[in-house]
């Protein structure tokens, strides 16, 4: 059987008797009151993730905001928790703006990333004091009319691509990839902002790579954007906020590789305190903060063998879990038992992607619970109703106690949209 990660040890562990625990409740309590399939939230995993990641870029770095990516899970619990730890949160759509306003964020408190911000979007951020994140010469044109229309003064960023060619495939997106600006339209734009007196670049931001366990590609990309702030400087031009962006795989991941975030941090500010100036700093984790943190309880429903491979048909499917290319679960059985074997588990679906983890060492019977790990990454987010699923509840816990924070979906719910 796969060793549970020793970073999720103090979360995820075995009693005595071989019976798997989520942060000091046992999982047969939980699905006694919730069966299955449900989602388990470990509050304490995740501030304390929150928290590791702020402590150690202000250790190195001082002036450090973490703004979390909403769209890695949107959760309003989730959201109202990061703020009561201080985060900041960085919004792709009004939708997520809103989430996040309900959940107790200023508006002031939100960075707004996307490549196809409406005009009529862009009236209500500016209106609300919103920080944006230009994505293109079009959208930057359209907040200059739009500040310019309302005769206020807005400061602004731009996202621009920082591509070393030695990162290669490791590399999300490329100079060619469709979100940011070059740095040659990046100049172009500095040039026609000096000239409005409604708009002023004091931001720069940079994301090109995505689950990252090794900080050599944060550092590379933060060393390029560092020349071009240097350059930037040298021509009179000196930005109040540098935006790293995230790209951090998860943490329990990150710590199995032995690059806990503290390295990151080191490397990403040791790139940056090269500047002749010191501008603010801003993180915006999504993975790091919140993967780990949530668990998946499935029940085996059908066991089967195939051209001599074991398969273990469960009823938690890829309707909440990301295709398996995609993904980095890993999954424990509920009750251990002294003899395993390699099993393919998967959803119940039948489709071809409802794979959930391949070759995983352990033994489990139909109506056995098994426990799926870091789920809390572009799971809930993404899901859907494909044939006809149904949507878990979220259980909480906090202070070994138990707390529905989102319930199990209905039939009435998919059909309240229908006409």
């Amino acid at each position: 059987m796969s060793r549970i990660s020793k970073s999720l040890e103090d979360v995820l562990n075995y009693d005595e008797d071989g019976e798997l625990k989520i942060d000091g409740i046992h999982v047969a309590q939980i699905t006694e009151s919730q069966q299955t399939p449900t989602v388990v939230l470990s509050e304490r995993r995740l501030k304390d993730n929150f928290r590791s990641m702020k402590e150690t870029f202000i250790r190195e770095y001082g002036d450090v905001a973490i703004a979390y990516s909403v769209k890695t899970n949107s959760m309003r619990h989730l959201l109202g928790l990061l703020h009561s730890s201080g985060s900041k949160v960085d919004v792709a759509s009004p939708t997520e703006a809103r989430l996040a306003g309900m959940a107790g964020f200023r508006p002031q408190e939100m960075i707004y990333n996307s490549p196809g911000i409406a005009n009529g979007d862009l009236v209500d951020s500016v209106k609300q004091g919103m920080f944006i994140n230009v994505d293109s010469i079009s959208e930057y044109k359209s907040l200059e009319k739009v500040a310019r229309k309302l005769k206020r003064k807005v400061d602004f960023g731009v996202r621009v691509k920082f591509a070393p060619k030695e990162l290669g495939s490791r590399l999300l997106y490329t100079e060619a990839g469709p979100f940011g600006l070059t740095k040659d339209e990046v100049r172009e734009l500095c040039m026609e902002a000096s000239k409005s007196e409604f708009v002023k670049l004091t931001g720069i931001h940079s994301h090109m790579i995505i689950q990252q366990i090794n900080p050599t590609a944060h550092e590379m990309i933060t060393r390029e954007l560092v020349d071009f702030l240097e350059e930037l400087h040298k021509s009179g031009i000196e930005l109040r906020y540098v935006n790293v962006g995230g790209g951090f795989g998860s943490r329990c991941l990150i710590e199995n590789a032995g690059f806990p975030i503290g390295e990151f941090s080191r490397r990403i500010c040791g790139e940056l305190k090269k500047l002749p100036y010191s501008p603010n700093l801003i993180v915006e984790p999504g993975r790091y903060i919140v993967s780990d943190a949530f668990f998946g309880l499935a029940k085996v429903l059908r066991k089967k063998q195939v051209a001599q491979k074991n398969l273990l048909f469960t009823d938690f499917g890829t309707n909440i879990l990301m295709p398996l290319q995609t993904a980095l679960f890993d999954v424990y059985p509920a009750r251990l038992v002294e003899k395993s074997e390699a099993v393919d588990v998967r959803g119940p679906m039948p489709f071809h992607a409802d794979r959930i983890k391949e070759n995983v060492e352990l033994y489990a019977e139909e109506g056995d619970t098994l426990v799926i790990t870091n789920i809390g990454a572009y799971t809930l987010a993404l899901s859907n109703n494909f044939c006809g699923q149904l949507r878990p509840p979220v259980v909480s816990i906090q202070d070994g106690k138990l707390k529905v924070v989102q319930r199990r979906e209905t039939l009435k719910d998919i059909l309240l949209r229908d006409l």
